[in-house]
């Protein structure tokens, strides 16, 4: 049953990685490195909103202490999107009217919400052990949004498809989850709302700074290129941290998985996971410098190939950010090492590092060269040592035993 479940998930987030990936060679082609560049910051933007509006409040409801209280949080999510949804749309409103963005812009609101509420009906069919729906909803989301630029943007040339695509997409996967848990406005108490929200109110508290730090600091290089060099830039970078991270999404979390499930063995019996840390470090480092160093002489040919002509500078993108992805690569699979080990207090110190020394070598590049060549070299040197930390702060990790999950698993196994 669990290996069942298993396949349920992974081949509906394959399929979903695949499909958008699918259409990209066709956007780029169709839309330039301008448009594809705005529409780059505006998914971006789109994620740090969808995946923040919620408060993190999402988090809680696998760990509702009952059904009611799972229901509860899923409603209180769906609230607290509308609610903060309506003032993003007044704030960009009005940023749009001193002409400080684009009237596109204006789709951000809707985007973000129909992206939050996705993922908090996600996490309530992941409480409800609906594997298959949250299998098919990726599917549902992934073709229609794919389905809607390809007909919009490549055969009618309508750039904004593009990003009418992503609000279909979750749209429509919206109503698949309404469709298999439904509600009545009735069910809706503004009393049980308020006990949920002060009840569940540490995961917004512990989890939200942590998220909200990652977001900004692991996507302000996009809005700097967007900035100092333009949407064309932006569109390049974007276009080259999609495709060399891909590897990352479906290999390295696949990895991570076994990682995780192995640590936790590992743990109960040795009280830290130091072997398999080692084990899975050299086997996914090696995996990176092998897999990015062939990409490393294929950027070009391959670039110019799938995207088109004018998608060359991407490939050099690539290359100088090689060093990053493969640390990125490294990382990822024993990224689990914090959470296990209960370092979530020096995780949160190493998103301020991230951003410092991400505005650092910036501010210094651009200080002394207006090269975006210069520029990119500091994005891969930052990005490459705080990665370089992060792993060194998951090796520390996996060799100090956790007490308190030691404890919390053998109450777990008493009470059984």
């Amino acid at each position: 049953m669990l290996l069942k479940n298993i396949s349920k998930l992974v081949s509906g987030t394959v399929v979903a990685q695949l499909l958008p990936l699918m259409v990209l060679p066709l956007l780029t082609q169709k839309m330039g490195a301008e448009a594809f560049g705005g529409f780059s910051l505006f998914f971006t933007s789109t994620i740090m909103l969808g995946t923040l509006i919620g408060l993190r409040f999402e988090y809680a409801i696998n760990a509702a202490k009952c059904s009611s209280d799972a229901f509860g949080l899923l409603i209180l999510c769906i609230l607290l999107n509308i609610i903060l949804t309506v003032i993003t749309a007044v704030i960009i409103s009005i940023l749009i009217y001193f002409e400080l963005l684009n009237i596109i812009w204006l789709l951000l609101p809707l985007s973000s919400i129909t992206l939050s509420i996705n993922q908090s009906y996600y996490a309530y069919a992941n409480y409800k052990f609906s594997f298959g729906a949250m299998s098919k909803s990726k599917i549902i989301s992934a073709f229609l949004c794919a389905l809607t630029q390809l007909v919009l943007v490549y055969f009618l040339s309508i750039n904004e498809g593009a990003y009418i695509g992503i609000i279909i997409g979750y749209a429509i996967s919206n109503l698949y989850f309404c469709y298999l848990f439904p509600f009545c406005l009735s069910d809706i108490s503004y009393l049980k709302v308020k006990t949920i929200f002060f009840k569940y109110s540490k995961y917004p508290k512990l989890i939200f700074p942590g998220t909200f730090l990652n977001f900004i600091s692991g996507n302000l290089p996009i809005y700097f290129f967007g900035y100092f060099f333009g949407p064309a830039q932006a569109g390049y970078y974007s276009l080259a941290t999609r495709v060399a991270g891909l590897p990352t999404m479906m290999i390295g979390r696949s990895i991570g998985e076994v990682f995780r499930s192995r640590a936790k063995a590992e743990l109960t019996h040795k009280n830290n996971f130091a072997s398999i840390f080692n084990k899975v470090s050299i086997t996914s480092f090696t995996i990176a410098v092998f897999g990015y160093s062939i990409l490393f002489f294929s950027a070009p040919f391959l670039f110019t190939f799938v995207f088109g002509e004018g998608w060359g500078d991407s490939a050099l993108f690539v290359q100088i950010l090689i060093p990053m992805f493969i640390m990125q690569f490294t990382t990822a699979p024993v990224a689990y090492s914090i959470m296990l080990s209960g370092w979530q207090k020096q995780e949160f110190y190493w998103q301020v590092l991230r951003l410092v020394s991400i505005m650092l070598s910036v501010g210094l590049v651009l200080l002394f060269s207006d090269n975006i060549v210069h520029f990119i070299w500091g994005i891969s040197f930052s990005m490459s040592f705080t990665f370089i930390v992060y792993f060194l702060l998951c090796f520390y990790s996996s060799k100090v035993s956790n007490e308190l999950y030691l404890q919390k698993d053998a109450l777990r196994t008493l009470s059984k």
